[in-house]
């Protein structure tokens, strides 16, 4: 595809009860030796999303994202790496 996008996305939940408005920090390591900095904000759902793409910005090759939601006076903090994706052809 032309100009792809990425799209990161994420659930935070207490047990079974999803938290609303955590804020989330990610991290995207890129296939051409890029680090992007991106956030979010949990909704309703408890769900995240943030996209990067654009014009020659998504390459073929290796992307690893790192979320992390910062303690504070409800949250512990929390890092998380995901598991890394290929882009290909």
């Amino acid at each position: 595809r032309r100009n792809p996008t990425l799209t990161l996305t994420g659930k935070i939940f207490w047990g079974s009860e999803a938290q609303v408005g955590v804020h989330v920090s990610l991290v995207l390591s890129t296939a051409d030796n890029k680090t992007v900095s991106l956030s979010a904000t949990t909704d309703s759902n408890g769900v995240y999303t943030a996209t990067y793409g654009g014009n020659g910005q998504v390459v073929m090759g290796q992307y690893t994202v790192v979320a992390t939601v910062a303690p504070d006076a409800t949250y512990a903090g929390s890092i998380k790496t995901s598991r890394t994706v290929n882009i290909r052809k």
